[in-house]
């Protein structure tokens, strides 16, 4: 019973399907109703007898915004399925997920689709952005071999002399000093005191994440969002550096080659 409760519980506000139940429905049945439904749902899962109806959907279209109305190919079709399907549906997802989380059974670079996880955590391994940054700068394209695809050539690592200074993340954090990181910090700030200036930061407090950007030279351009809770802190860095992009975007020329790093 836990199990359909919850399932009710997390659904939205969704249209009904062809049978015309909607989740607000599901939501006020009585407790007698909820013991029913269960029991519908556990003889459906014995006998594997799917409901026609849970197979059938109404497809409405939907015009995309800003195109011509008279015209079939700027519509996109939305299919409506039965909200009891859909719910039996997350019933068996969470049990699965439960399975293979609680069993260890998922892979640990697989951060897609699970809960807490993030694909930008695989930027969260050590060394790996320098080795990015040293494969995007070995590496050799034949463009020959590309067919019916647009190639920006050179690309924009190429044509504009992009540099930076990744020692800091070389250092070992558990017999580096403080004051050998302070020192090693003012030697790469006077390496780019030709450079315009931004700080940016992630930060993590229990389940709540943060990031931002400041611009010392304008203190009142500096950006600072919250992120969704228990985000990765590497998600919050990359978001922090995204702010600042953003926000120089705003009032620097910069090129379109350029704005691909982004």
């Amino acid at each position: 019973m836990a199990e359909l409760k919850s399932s009710v519980n997390k659904s939205n506000e969704s249209a009904a399907g062809p049978d015309g139940l909607y989740y607000q429905f599901l939501r006020h049945l009585s407790e007698s109703c909820m013991h029913t439904l269960l029991k519908l749902f556990n003889n459906i899962w014995t006998t594997k007898d799917i409901p026609p109806s849970w197979r059938e959907a109404s497809v409405v279209p939907i015009p995309k915004l800003g195109k011509d109305p008279s015209d079939p190919s700027n519509y996109r079709p939305i299919a409506l399925t039965s909200c009891l399907c859909k719910t039996l549906e997350w019933m068996v997802n969470d049990r699965l997920v439960h399975v293979l989380e609680s069993r260890s059974l998922l892979s640990n670079v697989q951060c897609g689709f699970r809960k807490y996880h993030s694909t930008l955590d695989h930027l969260s391994e050590p060394n790996l952005v320098a080795n990015t940054f040293e494969h995007i700068k070995n590496a050799k394209f034949n463009l020959n071999t590309i067919d019916n695809l647009h190639v920006q050539c050179p690309p924009p690592w190429e044509e504009h002399n992009i540099s930076a200074d990744i020692s800091l993340t070389k250092q070992n954090k558990e017999n580096t000093s403080e004051v050998t990181y302070q020192k090693e910090f003012f030697r790469i700030k006077e390496k780019f005191s030709k450079h315009y200036a931004v700080s940016t930061d992630g930060s993590k407090l229990e389940e709540k994440v943060a990031a931002a950007a400041f611009f010392p030279e304008h203190p009142d351009r500096s950006k600072a969002t919250r992120l969704r809770d228990r985000a990765s802190v590497f998600s919050a860095e990359l978001e922090g550096i995204a702010l600042a992009l953003t926000e120089i975007k705003k009032t620097h020329q910069i090129s379109q080659k350029l704005c691909y790093l982004q």
